[in-house]
């Protein structure tokens, strides 16, 4: 029997990472056939280092500077404005190269990499990998065939059209843990998710841009503009409900410690739309508990003791069951105190 041998290459998007570079490529040497690296803008020795380990190694690697492509120069450095580019860049050149993309970043802890050889034998075309960050948990589609002409989109927060193949995503059954990479850089994720969606927001206001631009204002401390926009968001129609139920509870978080009204008002327009989603209801319990609404908080609490739905948002696991189950306790102890008064 003829055994199909896959071939992966992996696509790298880097800037200025010459301190992790080597040992993120170290974890690809038990499934990579090659690498291709894009460089949106170094100024460091990353070149040199990803050429060296790919004469140590033997494993073929391609070095594309496209700092010109993909980055925007602002006061003589290179910031990247689009990173769905950068990432269709190393697509085009592994192509016609290889069977199967692996898509990484680095910083990535690939947990058991050695696996990823066997999991091609199995001929899917799209495989998703379980990815930890701090404490939340996401699937992300990272090894998906080639020639089937998968693109990346969106300019931040960039994902691949990996539904058009046909073919529903498989489970690898792999984790990777996802670390920052390079921390030194002039420009924080924030301030440059920041400066990349208020131009994409401006062109083409469509709902994901007005989410992501959303939650770039909150992060970066815009508050009374991330309302606003949120708002903007929640007006139309939106592509994706679990998206949805988290600009309400974004919009819910920017109102907690100013506004408890629009957040019992805006509260139960969320859970007219859906009340799977804990950490909404539980917004609205701390904000009628902080009003002496003990009754009303009450209510809340064991509407939120309920398993997670299964979303790939971020869910707040203690808001599930921790939480709520505290203030009731909480509760309980008040209202006993009162009548020992």
């Amino acid at each position: 029997m003829n055994v199909i041998k896959n071939t992966i290459g992996v696509g790298l998007m880097i800037k200025n990472e010459e301190k992790e570079l080597e040992s993120f490529l170290d974890q690809c040497i038990p499934f990579a056939d090659c690498v291709c690296v894009v460089d949106t803008g170094s100024t460091d020795h990353s070149k040199e280092i990803a050429l060296t380990w790919s004469k140590k190694t033997g494993i073929t690697l391609y070095y594309i500077e496209a700092k010109r492509m993909v980055s925007e120069e602002v006061n003589g450095d290179w910031l990247i404005c689009d990173f769905a580019l950068a990432r269709n860049i190393y697509l085009e050149q592994l192509d016609s190269l290889v069977d199967y993309i692996f898509t990484a970043s680095v910083g990535n802890i690939i947990h058991e990499p050695a696996k990823i050889r066997d999991l091609v034998k199995s001929n899917h075309k799209v495989y998703g990998f379980t990815v930890k960050r701090g404490i939340a948990d996401f699937t992300h589609h990272r090894l998906f065939k080639t020639k089937l002409g998968i693109q990346y989109h969106g300019k931040v927060h960039e994902y691949p059209d990996v539904f058009k193949v046909g073919e529903a995503p498989c489970s690898s059954g792999l984790t990777i843990t996802h670390e920052a990479g390079n921390k030194t850089s002039q420009e924080s994720s924030t301030k440059r998710n920041l400066r990349i969606l208020e131009r994409v927001y401006k062109e083409n206001p469509s709902p994901r841009t007005r989410f992501y631009y959303a939650m770039a204002l909150r992060e970066t401390g815009y508050i009374s503009d991330a309302i606003r926009v949120y708002k903007e968001y929640l007006a139309g129609p939106t592509p994706y409900h679990d998206e949805r139920m988290f600009a309400y509870y974004y919009l819910l978080k920017c109102y907690m410690n100013t506004n408890p009204t629009e957040v019992i008002r805006i509260g139960f327009k969320a859970l007219g739309e859906d009340q799977r989603f804990s950490e909404i209801t539980m917004f609205m319990a701390y904000a009628f508990f902080n009003s002496k609404k003990y009754d009303k908080a009450l209510a809340m609490c064991l509407l939120a003791i309920q398993s997670p739905p299964n979303s790939a948002m971020f869910i707040e696991a203690c808001k599930y069951k921790e939480e709520p189950l505290k203030m009731i306790n909480q509760i309980q102890d008040l209202k006993a105190a009162r009548k020992n008064c």
